[in-house]
């Protein structure tokens, strides 16, 4: 009896040691996870801000060619050249603009690293779990789990296997369309048996 309670004590023991090793591993990829994108988002700040300057310059280009058109009146060939210059500014603008606060291309992946969130599934509540998961490793996702509520007794107010929500890094989203890392956690909670 002795031997068959020291066994069984050392299987538990073994059992809780490959346990903590387990939440220990994912414990250290999560943090991996956050630092990598981290290090992504202070990349694409960097990158938007070495266009302020453009456009701050662009907006002072403009405005000293607005000066010469009113100083000019409307025959001066300084007011001509102020319009000109002004129209030069709202281009420069615009394209600057879009290269500051633009929307990423409508590819699934951007540079390898960011994923689209599929537009067209919403509302969330009518997909079946199993569709939901196919659409988003379709888009790329590679960090995505799913959780039974174990909610459903007779089927009847809920069905089995509907999604409730989906999480993006914690977050509860309602729609789709928008950027994030394709290794971002994902969290698509189902009702179920």
């Amino acid at each position: 009896m002795g031997r068959l309670k020291a066994q069984e004590d050392f299987r538990l023991e073994q059992q809780r040691l490959e346990e903590e090793e387990k939440e220990e591993a994912e414990r250290q990829l999560r943090e991996k996870q956050e630092r990598e994108l981290n290090a992504l988002e202070d990349e694409k700040a960097r990158k938007k801000r070495k266009w302020v300057p453009w456009f701050c310059g662009t907006v002072i280009f403009g405005a000293i060619g607005l000066l010469m058109m009113a100083l000019g009146g409307f025959t001066n060939s300084a007011s001509i050249v102020g319009m000109v210059v002004v129209i030069a500014a709202f281009c420069t603008a615009y394209f600057v603009y879009g290269r500051i606060f633009g929307q990423k291309p409508t590819d699934y992946e951007v540079d390898g690293d960011y994923v689209l969130f599929p537009k067209g599934m919403e509302p969330f509540n009518v997909l079946d779990f199993g569709e939901a998961l196919t659409k988003l490793k379709e888009a790329g996702f590679n960090n995505i789990t799913c959780r039974n509520l174990h909610d459903v007794r007779l089927g009847i107010l809920t069905q089995e296997g509907k999604v409730q929500n989906i999480r993006v890094s914690g977050k509860i989203i309602y729609s789709g369309g928008s950027w994030y890392p394709k290794y971002i956690p994902i969290m698509i909670t189902y009702h179920g048996k």
